[in-house]
C-alpha cells in the first residue's frame, strides 16, 4: 500500500520562537529582540519529525525586515543543523492571510500555527 507523504507546515513565531516568552523582569520581550528564546523542545521535535522522513517546511508572515530577523535568529541558533531542515525549506510570506495559500502550494498535510 503506498502511502502519502506528510508535509508539514510549521510557523515561526510562536512555535519555534517563544514569542509569549518573558525575561528575568517578567516583562513581554520585543517581537524584534534577537534574544527571544526557543518554545521548549520545538527544535528537538523538529529534528525527530525530520528523522523520521516528513518533509518540513518552516512559513513565516512579515515583510523584508522580519524575515532578516528570524534567519539571523535561526543562524544564531545553529537551526537548520540542529532541526535537518533544508535552507530552500524556511519561506517567508508577506502577509499573514497569505499563508493559505503557501500551504496549499507547499501541498501541506499538516499545519502548526499558533
Amino acid at each position: 500500500m503506498l502511502r502519502k507523504q506528510i508535509v508539514l507546515v510549521v510557523d515561526l513565531g510562536g512555535v519555534v520562537i517563544d514569542k509569549y516568552a518573558t525575561n528575568m523582569n517578567g516583562q513581554r520581550y520585543a517581537r524584534s529582540d534577537p534574544e527571544l528564546p526557543e518554545v521548549t523542545h520545538a527544535i528537538p521535535a523538529l529534528r525527530m519529525l525530520a528523522d523520521l522522513g516528513i518533509t518540513i517546511y518552516i512559513l513565516s508572515s512579515g515583510g523584508p525586515d522580519a524575515a532578516r530577523r528570524r534567519i539571523k535568529w535561526l543562524r544564531d541558533r545553529n537551526f537548520l543543523e540542529r532541526t535537518g531542515i533544508l535552507l530552500s525549506r524556511i519561506k517567508f510570506c508577506g502577509a499573514r492571510q497569505d499563508k493559505r495559500w503557501w500551504c496549499k502550494a507547499l501541498h501541506a498535510t499538516n499545519v502548526v500555527d499558533d
